[in-house]
C-alpha cells in the first residue's frame, strides 16, 4: 500500500476482479479454494493536492475491502479487525450489482502533488465461498 512498493511482478488486470459475478472482467480462476484475499493498487498523478474538494470510491465488492492511499487507511467495510492475512471478522456482503460510493476519511491528508498511491484489499468471507467481487473507481472532484 506504499508508493515505494515494487510490483513490478504482479499480474496486471481490468477491474473488476473476482468469479462468479457479471461485472468481472478479470476472473480470478484459482482463488476458489486457494486464497481469500486479493490486492489490487493503482497509481494516479495530482497536480494541485490543496484544491481537492472530496476524494472517494465507486465501490461494488463481495464481501469485504480495505482502502489506503499512500499507505494510511482511509475505508473499510465488513472487517471488524486487523489486515491483511491477519484480518478478522470478515462480514458476508453481496454486491448484487450495486455500488456505492464511500468517502475516503482524511484524504486532504493522505495525498500530495504528484504521483500517490491507491491499494485495496478485497476480503472473501470464506476460502471457499461461491462468489467474489472486487469492482472499485476512484472519484476526485476539485
Amino acid at each position: 500500500n506504499q508508493l515505494s512498493y515494487d510490483d513490478s511482478d504482479w499480474k496486471v488486470g481490468t477491474a473488476g476482479f473476482g468469479y462468479d459475478y457479471p461485472e468481472v472482467r478479470t476472473v480470478l480462476h484459482d482463488m476458489k479454494g486457494n486464497y481469500s484475499v486479493v490486492y489490487i493498487r493503482h497509481e494516479f498523478e495530482i497536480e494541485h493536492a490543496d484544491y481537492l474538494a472530496d476524494m472517494g470510491l465507486m465501490i461494488s465488492y463481495d464481501d469485504a475491502f480495505i482502502a489506503y492511499v499512500n499507505g494510511k487507511e482511509v475505508a473499510r467495510s465488513g472487517v471488524g479487525k486487523g489486515s491483511g492475512k491477519d484480518a478478522k471478522e470478515i462480514k458476508p456482503h453481496d454486491a448484487n450489482g450495486h455500488y456505492r460510493y464511500v468517502a475516503l476519511k482524511d484524504f486532504e491528508r493522505r495525498v500530495k502533488d504528484g504521483k500517490n498511491v491507491i491499494a485495496i484489499e478485497g476480503h472473501n468471507a470464506g476460502i471457499d465461498s461461491h462468489d467474489f467481487l472486487l469492482d472499485a473507481y476512484l472519484i476526485i472532484e476539485d
